[in-house]
């Protein structure tokens, strides 16, 4: 059952995630005294329980590698790196304090962990003496700040530092993705596309910046630049084929977005075309997503089941976490808004989530509308923690979610 549990149920297919879930708790009634058993289990509530549609997939995880230091007091930093990062999100300093005493203190490889210790502490010795080691490891903080929402100005820090040092040039281009996603979900869609233009060089291909284009299918990006960012996509996804693998996936991915955009603006003309090409099983599954937008663009009386098959495919660990927030767009606009606040619910995960922002933006709003008061608060809380000095461009929307938040707190309970 062990070997079962670490190649998974269907080796050597890909086994859905919640057979790995199943596996792994199997494993851990089975083998309570195996310290690596909990820890994977927690590993697997920490990095897919929220996209599982898991009921508290953090305390879960929490719980289980609390389970795996009991077992054996020498674990170290593997289960600790998840317990501190769901410390700071609770704000839980004894967790904190006692998570850092047992970490190695002049060990590079627990500087991010100190460093994280140090703000939730408010201890400023313990920051400056862990920023020497994180200074020097690039860009180490900016996911777990948006993820937990704090440490943000540390990140920012960070990112700031990294960008004064760096050099435009091909290998910069995973960099400029996580900053530009770093700033978009802050707020601040114009240092975003500074950062960008900073690190990857003007001559580079398109489909490099083809992740610019999620942004502005939120709402997030001005229609000038959106204007712009698809101009120079739009001959990557319609030209031919291309036969280089590698390049094809990002053809591929290209063509996955340029495709979204349309079937958002009511242009289907290449939508049956694009999912032929991108076929199942690749890109994410992309094809079942446009299936079922081009089927609710259609108003077609099987996008329900369309929505439903993008919705089991999420389930099952395939496409990307951001998609269920079209699945949760679909159930409010049919009514359902207890369904469209679950599949929103499930956008997150320990994950890069492109439209981190929007989905918690919307969880805090189906929250509010299905009476769900302190789900409201949290969700608008993570999504003010993130935005806390927007743009000029991003702050009317701030403004009222922080309005809306307000409202909720001075509601009677």
């Amino acid at each position: 059952m062990l070997l079962e549990a670490y190649a998974g149920r269907r080796y050597p297919d890909r086994t859905p995630d919640p057979e790995w879930l199943d596996t792994w708790l199997e494993v851990a009634r089975e083998i309570p005294d195996d310290p690596d058993v909990w820890y994977k289990l927690g590993e697997t509530y920490f990095h897919a329980g929220a996209t599982l549609g898991v009921e508290q997939p953090l305390r879960r995880a929490a719980e289980a590698f609390k389970r795996a230091l009991a077992v054996d007091t020498t674990l170290n930093v593997e289960p600790m790196i998840h317990l501190m990062q769901i410390a700071g999100m609770e704000r839980d300093t004894a967790t904190a304090r006692r998570l850092v005493n047992r970490l190695p203190r002049e060990d590079p490889s627990t500087a991010v962990q100190r460093l994280q210790a140090g703000v939730i502490l408010g201890d400023s010795s313990m920051i400056v003496a862990a920023r020497r080691d994180v200074d020097t490891s690039g860009l180490a903080l900016q996911q777990d700040a948006l993820l937990f929402g704090f440490g943000m100005q540390e990140a920012e820090r960070n990112a700031a530092l990294y960008l004064a040092r760096a050099r435009a040039g091909p290998d910069q281009l995973d960099p400029a993705f996580f900053l530009f996603h770093f700033y978009q979900q802050l707020g601040r869609p114009a240092a975003a596309a500074a950062a960008v233009a900073r690190l990857i060089p003007k001559a580079t291909p398109a489909w490099v910046t083809g992740f610019m284009l999620v942004p502005a299918f939120y709402g997030y990006v001005d229609s000038a630049a959106a204007a712009g960012i698809l101009a120079r996509l739009e001959p990557v996804a319609d030209g031919p084929l291309v036969l280089d693998p590698a390049a094809r996936v990002h053809q591929d991915r290209t063509t996955c977005g340029v495709t979204s955009w349309r079937l958002a603006h009511g242009d289907t003309r290449t939508a049956r075309e694009t999912i032929r090409r991108l076929g199942s099983g690749r890109v994410w599954d992309c094809s079942v997503m446009l299936e079922a937008l081009l089927a609710a663009t259609e108003h077609r009386l099987d996008a329900g089941a369309a929505f439903q098959r993008l919705d089991s495919l999420l389930l099952a660990g395939g496409g990307r976490p951001g998609w269920s927030i079209e699945v949760a767009r679909w159930r409010e606009a049919q009514g359902d808004l207890p369904g469209a606040l679950r599949a929103a619910k499930r956008c997150g995960g320990y994950d890069v989530v492109l439209n981190l922002a929007y989905c918690q933006r919307e969880e805090g709003r189906l929250s509010a509308l299905v009476g769900d008061r302190a789900g409201a608060i949290d969700a608008y809380s993570q999504y003010l923690a993130m935005r806390y000095k927007p743009e000029p461009s991003v702050k009317p929307e701030v403004d009222h979610v922080r309005a809306e938040l307000a409202r909720l707190v001075g509601e009677p309970r």
